[in-house]
């Protein structure tokens, strides 16, 4: 009996290595596999790395494009408002002058109607003198003529 206790316990240790043996194996198996996909996740991290500092540095620039932009349409507003101030003022500068071209053309039509009543007048005061002159003259001549007949 003790050498059936012999041998079933050197059994026991015989399976007892094969398991630890087959576990061993296993966990070499497990082993490698988690390298692997350690290689494998710290070489996409690298590459992921690498992807991100890329991004940054695009998105760095993009921004700084992007604060050039902001300021060139600040400079462009900027430009925009003082000739619309240069324009408003102006528009003003011609609306006072067509006001005061309104007002000449007025002033003008005035005194072209007054020239034309003066010339009017001055015409029916020239036909008088000129009556006037016509009958000083008849009187004068009439006037010789009495004291020709009178001195006679």
């Amino acid at each position: 009996m003790k050498k059936q206790v012999n041998v079933f316990l050197i059994i026991i240790i015989i399976i007892g290595v094969l398991m630890i043996a087959g576990m061993s194996v296993l966990y070499q198996e497990r082993l490698t596999v988690l390298n692997s996909d350690y290689f494998s996740v710290s070489d996409n991290y690298e590459v992921c790395s690498l992807n991100l500092a890329e991004t940054e540095q695009r998105l760095a620039q993009t921004e700084q494009q992007l604060q050039q932009n902001i300021q060139d349409v600040d400079r462009t507003v900027s430009l925009f408002e003082d000739q619309q101030q240069e324009v408003a003022a102006r528009e003003a500068i011609i609306s006072d002058r067509d006001r005061t071209i309104t007002q000449l053309r007025t002033q003008v039509g005035t005194l072209e109607r007054q020239v034309s009543d003066l010339q009017g007048t001055l015409f029916e005061r020239n036909e008088r003198i000129t009556l006037l002159l016509a009958t000083i003259s008849n009187l004068e001549d009439e006037i010789d003529r009495l004291e020709g007949q009178n001195g006679s």
